[in-house]
């Protein structure tokens, strides 16, 4: 018999608790049921499987970094806006870094919703960049490249690299962003 008040939202919210507080490579579902109050089998009867809790979490944390992000980059287009994704996506990565890395598992769980998700939170970087590359496959170039700097910045970062007490880190990313900015151009194969 499921406990009262328990339900798929109730585990993923717990799950994803649970993971920003100790880490993804920490979890279990054991002491997910711990923490529940339920012994492990009972998960099973809200959740089907193991990939389903971590896709109802990655969704979670897509959809946080989605919204954090409009909200930063609402009323705002061209290079400010593209400044302000990369910030707003960093922002989450620090605040939250054992969630952040989480979404490194989307292309394992060969999942549509996560996919979808994704695209959610990329399209607002295609949003952005649509004044400079009207051709989605120009947007799509760009966006990878904006967000492999920014991705691999916010992966040496949590690594524990940029120790070195004469630049800022935060300068760094402001180096780093801007000049990444400074490449949002129109492409000569697109000028008339």
């Amino acid at each position: 018999m499921a406990k009262r008040g328990l339900s798929k939202e109730v585990i993923i919210l717990e799950a994803k608790d649970e993971i920003r507080e100790t880490g993804y490579e920490n979890f279990s579902l054991r002491g997910l049921a711990r923490r529940l109050g339920i012994k492990t089998a009972s998960l099973y009867n809200h959740i089907d499987n193991y990939n389903e809790l971590r896709e109802g979490i990655i969704i979670l944390v897509l959809q946080e970094m989605t919204r954090k992000i409009r909200e930063e980059i609402d009323k705002t287009n061209g290079k400010d806006a593209l400044l302000k994704f990369a910030v707003s996506y960093r922002s989450y990565a620090k605040q939250f870094p054992n969630l952040y890395q989480m979404i490194m598992m989307i292309p394992n769980l060969h999942s549509d919703k996560l996919n979808d998700c994704s695209f959610a939170m990329m399209n607002e970087l295609y949003t952005v960049l649509k004044e400079y590359y009207p051709v989605l496959e120009d947007r799509v170039h760009f966006a990878r490249m904006f967000r492999s700097g920014i991705h691999g910045f916010i992966n040496l970062e949590q690594a524990g690299y940029f120790s070195l007490p004469q630049a800022n880190v935060d300068d760094s990313f402001r180096y780093l962003t801007y000049t990444l900015a400074d490449c949002l151009t129109v492409p000569d194969h697109l000028k008339q």
